[in-house]
């Protein structure tokens, strides 16, 4: 199942109180030794799923998150593709004396709203900036990665791989019309077969747009029929057909039931009486009204756009030149760097080509730098 980088833990404490956190926090960036700095896996900004920690400094880390935790009353999002508004809204509750790290891939695709915060705050070099350029724990073994770098470079990455070869990202050319039985054959055969995947819990497919035969919706219904064929419970709700046992998407923050926008969960019962369905969120079961079910969506099959925050450990991304209109290298970017042990790109190389070629997607018109760099020195 998708991995969510975010904060679960809550407190009932005020945020303004960060303000009387331990001087220790505020320094803490000058106090760690570089070479007890955590390194991450590549420049793709993928923390490890685990890491030694020296012990003096796990100890200062634990209990400086403990100071942090008993004094906020909010929730941690990523920043990266985040808006122009909510940035300033962000900005204007973080209390003067508290420092600000951000953290983000400027290469990814940028936020839904308007703006291009991350963009524009390292164009006006009216900060300090630090970019990761070597890459380190999964360079020797995952051409993920390298893929990665040779997209975010305009460089077609290398796409045919010989039996001797191990490799992680896999191109398979095929047409249009082939397409959506051979991504069902390997979701539903080939992949749990040869490397034991489950299909719902392990592959995410990941498509540039919505319409066409290689579009979520019409992968979602095919994909629906082919590993959810035997439920007898259904509902149709919104313009879509769910079962029990369906792979459904959370649309949207609900912070009464804390299930979050991009959250992904499995249809565990329909009770048409009481007319509730019960979805399990990684094991964690939230009733839904029928009333509320467009809040949530079919999701064998997702937009790249809302995979952004996410991490898989299979990825198959579909790219035909159906898409062309959104085919740009931000787009194909962000899809590749969302598999953590193996990407399939399913469909055309002419339509990877152009995908490669096309950097205008990242030219947003905003004031933000010209304002930064008035601001500078003041």
């Amino acid at each position: 199942m998708a991995t969510r980088r975010k904060q679960k833990r809550k407190t009932n404490r005020d945020l303004s109180r960060l303000e009387n956190l331990d001087p220790e926090f505020l320094n803490l960036t000058q106090e760690l030794p570089i070479e007890e700095q955590i390194p991450l896996e590549g420049d793709m900004g993928i923390l490890p799923e685990e890491v030694e920690l020296p012990e003096a400094m796990d100890d200062h880390l634990l209990s400086l998150e403990d100071q942090i935790l008993s004094r906020m009353d909010e929730r941690g999002e990523e920043l990266a593709p985040s808006s122009t508004p909510f940035n300033s809204n962000f900005a204007d509750d973080i209390p003067e004396r508290a420092g600000l790290l951000l953290v983000g891939d400027v290469n990814q695709l940028p936020s839904v709203g308007a703006g291009f915060v991350l963009g524009n705050i390292i164009n006006s070099r009216s900060v300090i900036v630090v970019k990761l350029n070597e890459v380190f724990r999964q360079a020797s073994s995952s051409n993920i990665v390298l893929s990665a770098h040779s997209v975010n470079k305009g460089i077609i990455p290398k796409l045919q791989y010989t039996k001797e070869e191990e490799s992680d990202f896999y191109f398979l050319e095929t047409e249009d019309e082939e397409l959506p039985a051979k991504l069902i054959s390997l979701v539903k055969n080939r992949l749990p077969k040869t490397f034991g995947y489950n299909p719902l819990q392990d592959i995410q497919i990941l498509a540039p747009m919505q319409r066409g035969s290689s579009g979520v919706r019409s992968l979602n219904v095919e994909l629906q029929k082919a590993l959810n064929p035997f439920s007898n419970i259904t509902l149709s709700k919104f313009d879509q057909n769910y079962a029990v046992g369906d792979k459904v998407m959370q649309t949207e923050n609900n912070y009464d039931q804390d299930v979050f926008n991009g959250d992904i969960g499995i249809i565990d019962s329909i009770n048409e009486e009481e007319q509730e369905v019960v979805i399990n969120f990684d094991g964690k079961n939230v009733t839904y009204d029928y009333s509320d079910l467009d809040q949530i969506t079919l999701a064998y099959a997702i937009t790249i756009h809302k995979s952004q925050g996410s991490e898989y450990p299979v990825v198959i991304i579909p790219i035909t030149m159906q898409s062309y209109v959104m085919l740009q290298r931000n787009l194909i970017y962000t899809g590749i760097t969302r598999g953590r042990k193996l990407v399939i790109m399913l469909g055309q190389k002419k339509a990877l080509a152009m995908a490669v070629r096309n950097n205008k997607g990242v030219n947003r018109y905003t004031r933000l730098e010209e304002c930064l760099k008035a601001t500078e020195g003041k």
